[in-house]
């Protein structure tokens, strides 16, 4: 059976709320091996919402519907799923006698307005929800099959009931697998390349999702356990020049290691001014292996600070590689880590010349045993996107070198 869904609200096409409820359906659906065929949003109007449905039952069996069941005028998803049913509208009894409880127990008065919370389809069947007023329904449409489930659009009350929901379904009996991994330094096109050449099954599911900096690719499919960890084992094979880790992100995969290796790390930003240790103590459990962020901004702070000599900097410059790795190393000598880690480039608009554009970024780690540096060229991007993709560079450098070290160890 395929599943669609259909989310209804006008702020979801406005920018003024984005979207939490994909996820929580598609998360409740996987717990029994199913899995969205497609998505669409369309806003409060009935004719909308009907053409909507009408559009995904022509590629699914069971449509989920989120949103406009609450009592006001521009809740209208009752309506519009009545008509698509050509059904009248009634109050379910179940569902009033909830209302009115709940009305009870939160002191609040009944008025006419509540009395919509409690209806919905004469042929639907009613889903509770344990949280909110307005009850769900399902029901199948009789000229052709399609079943409809209705819920409310706020997200912890979907998140409840499809919970309940979904126990009625039974699971795939074949596993579902998943597997993930962050590339850095390479673009989409290319990856899906190197994984057409690896062979994998055809009946598994490869999504590559592009980031400012990372690049995530997940693998997943009802597939035996055998099958799949072959194919894992040849799409990590395609993709390992360019693999920094798998199943948790660069940030997750660089805090683990270096806890597991009790480690240190200091940081020492230029360009970025601090989104790299940012995004570091962003983490749970951040201060095991981070001592200290410097942001030097400026030549005379990144002499004061760091211990960057001012031939240094004369001769190479600020962003250069020399100026890198004696940033990287200051941040160690004077934080007394384990790992120093540095970034100083041109995020732009200005600032950048013949030699070194805009986007020029030069990258270093430093350890006792020596330094290994990365020069990144990012042209035609936005100040935000060189930080952030700097910043995972960094990262990215860092936990390269960490495994080639266990590696030679």
């Amino acid at each position: 059976m395929k599943w669609a869904l259909l989310l209804i609200g006008s702020e979801l096409l406005k920018g003024s709320h984005q979207d939490a409820n994909t996820p929580v359906v598609a998360k409740a659906l996987a717990t029994r091996g199913i899995h969205l065929q497609c998505v669409e949003i369309v806003d409060d109007e009935v004719e909308h919402i009907r053409d909507a449905l009408d559009r995904l039952a022509a590629v699914a069996e069971h449509l989920l519907v989120s949103g406009g069941l609450g009592a006001t005028n521009d809740d209208r998803t009752r309506d519009a799923v009545a008509g698509w049913l050509q059904k009248a509208l009634h109050a379910d009894p179940e569902a009033l006698e909830w209302v009115r409880e709940s009305l009870r127990q939160r002191d609040f008065a009944w008025n006419d307005e509540m009395h919509r919370h409690a209806l919905m389809p004469s042929s639907a069947q009613r889903i509770p929800n344990p949280i909110g007023l307005a009850s769900g329904f399902s029901a199948i449409r009789e000229s052709d099959g399609v079943r409809v489930s209705v819920f409310p659009g706020v997200t912890y009350e979907l998140e409840a009931m499809l919970n309940a929901f979904v126990r009625n379904f039974e699971p795939d009996p074949r596993p579902w697998q998943e597997h993930s991994f962050v590339l850095f330094g390479i673009g989409e096109q290319m990856a899906e390349r190197w994984l057409l050449d690896a062979e994998l099954p055809e009946e598994l599911a490869i999504s590559l999702l592009p980031q400012t900096g990372p690049l995530e690719i997940g693998l997943s499919g009802h597939l035996d356990e055998a099958v799949f960890q072959t194919a894992v084992a040849r799409a990590r094979a395609a993709l390992e020049s360019h693999l920094v880790c798998e199943n948790q992100s660069i940030p997750e995969a660089l805090a683990s290691t270096l806890k597991a290796r009790k480690e240190t790390l200091a940081c020492a930003e230029s360009c970025t001014g601090g989104l790299l240790s940012s995004l570091l103590t962003d983490l749970p459990g951040s201060s095991q292996f981070l001592l200290a962020s410097l942001v030097t901004y400026s030549n005379d702070a990144k002499m004061a600070l760091l211990g960057v000599s001012a031939q240094t900097l004369s001769e190479h410059g600020a962003v250069s590689e020399a100026t890198v790795i004696e940033m990287a190393q200051g941040a160690r000598a004077r934080c007394g880590s384990d790992w120093g880690i540095a970034i100083s480039g041109i995020a732009g608009p200005d600032g950048g010349t013949p030699e070194k554009p805009v986007g020029t970024v030069h990258l270093a780690v430093s350890s006792e045993a020596g330094s290994a540096t990365r020069v990144l060229k990012l042209p035609k991007r936005g100040r935000l996107q060189v930080k952030r993709v700097a910043a995972f560079g960094a990262m990215a450098l860092l936990l390269s070198t960490l495994s080639k070290r266990e590696r030679s160890q």
